[in-house]
């Protein structure tokens, strides 16, 4: 049972596509129904704990839903239930062994439909046509969308969620004391590079900047890696001579609301137009989080919304406008916990990447980060017990 609920925890970035909306996704879904039988079938091995800070950050939202929004945050629990099953019942190796599976079959897949677009003009959907997708599109719109769109996206529903979903792979096995680990983390890096998603990008300098600035490794090796990324970045866009202009065009997106509508819809709209809005929020709502009928009613309100059929915001908006900037200040205090806590590098890393993907994608409860979350609880949890073992030791020795 255990083992079939690490895999589920594995497939929920996928799964998550599909669902009656976005609130109740599958992999949100089966992870509850999951959670849910293990604790039936052990009820003494559950216990209420949850990431080191995050308890707080949830009754504190909680309380505030209640008493100030009067709403009842429905997703926010069941995020919060699955991660109270999650800090049960994932084992580190079990979940590592099995995401890495997975990223390694996502990535042949990608390479498949990048192959057969070159070769052939269109490439494979990954897409499970007998599930409605949360979006509530037309599955023959998204198919085509995949088949002859610009970018290949494995299994998932866009390449930035693929993008997203191989962060943490990157992040950890680049950190890793194992060469073949980072040797791995140098091919999915490439894989991301392929990918072409700005954000992706964005987040993999990151953390290979942060890798050569935190690592003790010999100068050589840091040297051989950073030629290796070199290269392919090089190969990549000799072979792809619209990836520069591309990327320049999606950059250019963020430096005004005017001219091109494509530019309108994606970086104003993921980046600025939000903080906007949120600034004409009475100061009240604004510390402590609004009701969702008054943040949609905001939106209606708002000029900055007015040209868009969406009432799409990025993660860290959502935080503001749902739970205040007092949610928000508590919940970057859970993630920074996490490497203050232990001084671990990686989760210093896989902090900077929440952060980094909340300001500019749609990223807050999202399965994406919940696996990241989950990895950087059992991270913390390894780092407390070798801390203390060590510690231990040191008694011992003194005792003696």
């Amino acid at each position: 049972m255990k083992k079939i609920y690490n895999i589920v925890l594995a497939l929920s970035p996928i799964l998550s596509g599909y669902g009656l909306s976005l609130s109740l996704d599958f992999g949100s879904i089966m992870l509850f129904a999951f959670g849910v039988g293990i604790c039936l079938s052990y009820p003494r091995k559950f216990r209420i704990t949850m990431p080191v800070g995050y308890g707080l950050f949830f009754v504190v939202t909680l309380l505030l839903s209640f008493i100030w929004a009067r709403t009842i945050p429905l997703r926010l629990l069941l995020f919060s239930i699955n991660l109270c099953f999650a800090c049960c019942y994932a084992e580190k190796e079990l979940l590592w062994k099995y995401y890495s599976i997975i990223v390694w079959i996502c990535a042949v897949f990608f390479l498949v439909q990048e192959a057969s677009f070159v070769i052939l003009g269109i490439r494979p959907s990954g897409l499970l046509s007998f599930l409605p997708t949360v979006y509530g599109d037309s599955y023959a719109g998204i198919i085509e969308e995949t088949a002859t769109g610009g970018r290949s996206s494995s299994f998932f529903l866009e390449p930035s969620y693929f993008a997203q979903f191989l962060v943490p792979y990157v992040a950890i096995s680049l950190f890793s004391s194992l060469k073949v680990e980072r040797r791995k983390a140098i091919l999915v890096s490439v894989i991301l590079l392929l990918i072409r998603s700005g954000v992706g990008i964005l987040l993999l300098s990151i953390i290979w900047l942060l890798w050569f600035l935190f690592t003790d490794l010999k100068a050589h090796t840091k040297i051989s890696a950073l030629i290796l990324i070199t290269m392919a970045l090089i190969v990549f866009i000799y072979a792809d001579n619209d990836f520069l202009g591309y990327f320049m065009g999606r950059s250019s997106e963020l430096l005004s609301y005017t001219g091109d509508e494509q530019y309108q819809s994606s970086g104003f709209i993921r980046i600025f137009r939000g903080y906007f809005a949120f600034a004409d929020l009475p100061t009240m709502n604004k510390l402590l989080g609004s009701n969702p009928a008054d943040v949609h009613a905001t939106f209606d309100r708002s000029v900055y919304f007015g040209t868009e059929s969406t009432d799409y915001i990025n993660g860290m908006q959502t935080l503001l406008f749902y739970h205040g900037i007092v949610g928000a200040v508590f919940f970057l205090r859970h993630l920074f916990l996490f490497p203050y806590k232990t001084g671990n590098k990686t989760l210093l890393v896989l902090s900077i990447s929440i952060v980094l993907l909340l300001l500019v994608e749609s990223f807050y409860l999202s399965s994406r980060l919940f696996v990241m979350t989950v990895f950087m609880y059992l991270l913390h949890e390894e780092c407390i017990k070798r801390r203390d073992e060590k510690r231990q030791q040191i008694t011992n020795t003194v005792g003696l």
